[in-house]
């Protein structure tokens, strides 16, 4: 058992040293999901927070299926659907 503060709780530190699952506060389920389970990546899943940002900053986490930008889209161009949606 770990003495590891969850983060649910409203004075939670994010460390590097964080597992994985104290990402759920921050991230949607489906985003948190893809992102532990690493499917169709050349690496193995994030044990830690630690881990994840090590993955962010080399720019790998695009490797696993359904993270990063959804394919055949410029992310230096805006997204037509919210300039058509635009108050």
């Amino acid at each position: 058992m770990s003495d590891h503060v969850p983060a649910r709780c409203c004075r939670h530190v994010f460390t590097p040293a964080c597992p994985i699952d104290c990402l759920q506060a921050v991230l949607s389920m489906a985003t948190f999901n893809t992102l532990a389970r690493a499917e169709g990546a050349p690496f193995d899943p994030p044990p830690n927070v630690g881990q994840v940002i090590a993955l962010l900053r080399q720019k790998r986490l695009s490797q696993a299926a359904g993270l990063g930008p959804p394919p055949g889209r410029d992310p230096g161009r805006p997204c037509p659907y919210r300039a058509r949606h635009r108050r």
